[in-house]
């Protein structure tokens, strides 16, 4: 009788315990969905709507084929989109694109423009990080800022090399500011930008599109939602390492892939080399 009692007591314990492990996997199933998932699908659904809308607006201007309308509307377009995500440091955005074109207007016949544009640059970084700007502030607007450095400095050592002649001041600005690539970038260079203006969107332009924008969401929900359920305080600290480290990897996948579609819905497509 008291075996009968033993094996009752281990079988009821072990269907317990199997009903408490599936509802615990439940309850996680359910708490992501509701407190991770969905929150991150609409928060990066806003983001989208935003960048990808004022890219769009591009793409359709540049169908007009009216060049310096299209840079009027570039710098425009930049601006606002740099409004809606940084505010009131929009005025540091502006700020760096004026002084280099100020810059590249000064030295552009001396042979040293790029390295000029660089140096005042790289001055109004330091200056703007460590005396201007509030940390969390700058924190917010430095991948733009140094975008912008790259941009503005490849010009200027394009001009050094006599890959291209001086910009006008809407072509400079309308390259630099252009919403298509502000703030998740990419890094494009003003012969680039100039051919987007030319582009012609086909069936394998969308379905590049569709695909980076499916992979966008899924490396933002595994970066957001699902690694960090595996992250256990208890487990090897190798293991949390890791799972660490593969979820800052794969929130940077969530960055190239934004971009890409932002590039992509902006005329920038797929270079042949």
């Amino acid at each position: 009788m008291e075996a009968d009692d033993n094996e009752y007591y281990h079988d009821n314990a072990y269907y317990e315990d199997s009903y408490n492990d599936d509802s615990y996997h439940d309850n996680v199933l359910e708490s992501t969905l509701h407190y991770c998932v969905l929150p991150v699908v609409g928060q990066v659904t806003a983001v989208f709507l935003k960048l990808f809308g004022l890219a769009a607006i591009v793409s359709i201007l540049n169908q007009l084929q009216l060049e310096k309308l299209t840079f009027i509307v570039d710098t425009l377009l930049g601006i606002l989109c740099a409004f809606l995500f940084y505010q009131s440091s929009t005025l540091f955005i502006v700020f760096l694109v004026v002084i280099s074109y100020a810059v590249l207007i000064f030295s552009s016949s001396s042979g040293k423009c790029g390295a000029a544009i660089l140096l005042i640059n790289l001055a109004f970084v330091f200056i703007c990080e460590l005396l201007v700007v509030a940390p969390e502030q700058w924190h917010q607007i430095r991948g733009t800022i140094i975008l912008l450095l790259m941009k503005t400095t490849s010009v200027g050592f394009d001009i050094d090399a006599g890959v291209v002649d001086p910009p006008s001041l809407l072509l400079f600005s309308g390259y630099s500011l252009s919403p298509v690539s502000l703030v998740f970038g990419p890094f494009v260079t003003l012969p680039d930008y100039k051919k987007s203006k030319l582009a012609i969107f086909d069936r394998q332009v969308f379905i590049s599109i569709c695909s980076s924008l499916f992979l966008a969401y899924l490396s933002v929900l595994v970066s957001s939602c699902i690694l960090p359920t595996f992250i256990d305080p208890s487990s090897h600290t190798l293991i949390r390492t890791y799972l660490t480290a593969l979820s800052f990897r794969t929130s940077h996948y969530f960055v190239s892939y934004t971009s890409q579609v932002s590039a992509l819905i902006g005329g920038f497509q797929h270079s042949e080399k």
